[in-house]
């Protein structure tokens, strides 16, 4: 009937690592709050149909009131004679790792903010020398600018455009553009 036997490892729901208590409960009968009744009705489905399942994520809050988040994967499996008794699986306490991803949009608001705030042009290039964010000097400067960073926007190559460049400015972009080299390698 799907209820725990056996626990060992990471506290599933609010229960303690081994706490005898989620001996006999089924994972809809524990503190999981991310679950609605029809997320149960389906993995119970996948149950009855003996699937494999994979990174099952549910949260909850802790004895302590802190919010955890945990990944559960699991496998049927059958005694010599073929008959089904019951899932074994894995817990993975993913919190840190979701927490970090939630967190990365924050950063790079902040991030993008910082260069935003700086009056000189910046832009951040990746080791193919292609533009990956430009502050808002830069690229107000692209845009009202005829030969070097004239049209150099996001997603283009800076050291291509310095490449490209002829007349009077060629020798400034070749000075650049062997600056950024350097430091790149």
């Amino acid at each position: 009937h799907y209820r725990f036997v056996a626990h060992t490892g990471a506290a599933i729901g609010s229960e303690r690592a081994g706490d005898a208590d989620i001996r006999g409960k089924t994972l809809w009968d524990l503190a999981f709050d991310n679950s609605s009744e029809i997320d149960w009705q389906t993995h119970r489905t996948q149950l009855e149909c003996r699937a494999i399942f994979r990174d099952l994520e549910l949260s909850y809050v802790s004895q302590t009131g802190e919010r955890r988040i945990i990944s559960l994967s699991g496998e049927p499996f059958s005694d010599r004679q073929g008959q089904f008794q019951g899932y074994r699986g894995i817990t993975r306490d993913i919190t840190a790792r979701r927490q970090t991803e939630t967190a990365a949009p924050e950063s790079d608001r902040f991030a993008r903010a910082t260069l935003d705030a700086l009056a000189t042009q910046v832009c951040v290039l990746d080791v193919a020398g292609t533009i990956i964010t430009a502050n808002t000097a830069w690229r107000v400067f692209a845009a009202s600018q005829r030969g070097i960073g004239a049209d150099v926007s996001e997603g283009s190559n800076y050291l291509a455009a310095c490449d490209r460049i002829v007349g009077n400015e060629r020798m400034d972009a070749s000075a650049m553009a062997a600056g950024i080299r350097q430091v790149i390698a």
